[in-house]
């Protein structure tokens, strides 16, 4: 059987209902489903219906102005890509799909409430946060990916991430700001920051292996140790918290600015923004 393009068109917010979609007819395995603005009912109902069809594309168009579930009632639906341009919001409960890796891309003018991912992830899923306010709450995740930036022409990226949230292999930010109460990181994962702020909350011993600063912002207050940061521009700022922290190794290239305290310790430092530089020394 052929999969299909179907439109939400619905007027009375139930997913499950044969008149809601444009051809007439609940979607199917392998179906796309795109709120292009032919409806701007919220989804209020049958949030839980798909639980087990595999769909390839969910598409909350710019032209669509409503909201996708509501706290508590996250859309459940397998999906290989997931995109919000819509002005609403949308409540996710995350289900692997069964032979496509997650691909989620929130580019949205909602600066409040624009996604929340309420549970759920696993070691394939990607998530872009390009504009809009997200949501990534305790008992969600992993990620594979955790990509942040921002469109260039208007709006914000806002990420918040709760404690308890799963880890992140790779993190890339470029913009945006990010407060982050879980440890992200993995042994054999890395984090880059090129520009934005990144707020580093989290409490127990597990960050990243590798963290590369190259421009932004980053207050780091957690108190795992960091085997390796390199910041080549920008700022590593881990004054805004008095608890005991360690750095393995520590790089600071010309143009980087550190923030320290008296609790830092530094295994191996080597300050390039001095000459002579200081290879291996600890700091004062």
């Amino acid at each position: 059987m052929p999969v299909a393009d179907k439109r939400f068109v619905g007027t009375d917010g139930y997913l499950d209902a044969v008149t809601s979609w444009s051809p007439s007819g609940v979607p199917t395995a392998g179906d796309s489903w795109f709120f292009d603005g032919s409806s701007q009912y919220d989804v209020v109902s049958g949030l839980t219906t798909f639980t087990a069809v595999d769909t390839q594309q969910i598409w909350l168009q710019s032209a669509y102005q409503g909201n996708v579930g509501a706290d508590g009632n996250g859309l459940q639906v397998p999906v290989g890509f997931l995109i919000h341009n819509g002005s609403g919001s949308l409540y996710h409960r995350f289900i692997t799909h069964g032979s496509l890796a997650t691909n989620i891309f929130i580019d949205s003018p909602n600066l409040q409430d624009a996604y929340m991912l309420a549970s759920g992830g696993d070691a394939n899923c990607i998530l872009a946060c390009i504009r809009g306010k997200s949501y990534l709450l305790g008992g969600a995740g992993p990620l594979s990916c955790l990509f942040v930036g921002a469109t260039g022409w208007g709006g914000g990226t806002i990420v918040d991430i709760g404690a308890s949230f799963g880890n992140v292999t790779y993190y890339r930010q470029s913009a945006g700001t990010v407060t982050t109460k879980s440890d992200l990181g993995t042994s054999s994962g890395s984090c880059v920051i090129d520009g934005g702020t990144l707020v580093y909350d989290a409490t127990s011993a597990d960050p990243w292996a590798k963290m590369d600063i190259t421009g932004g912002y980053v207050q780091h207050n957690g108190t795992g140790t960091l085997g390796l940061c390199i910041v080549a521009s920008g700022v590593l700022d881990m004054t805004q918290d008095s608890r005991a922290k360690t750095i393995g190794v520590l790089v600071l290239m010309p143009g980087a600015n550190f923030l320290t305290h008296k609790n830092i310790a530094v295994g191996h430092l080597y300050d390039y923004r001095v000459s002579p530089p200081i290879m291996d020394g600890s700091l004062p």
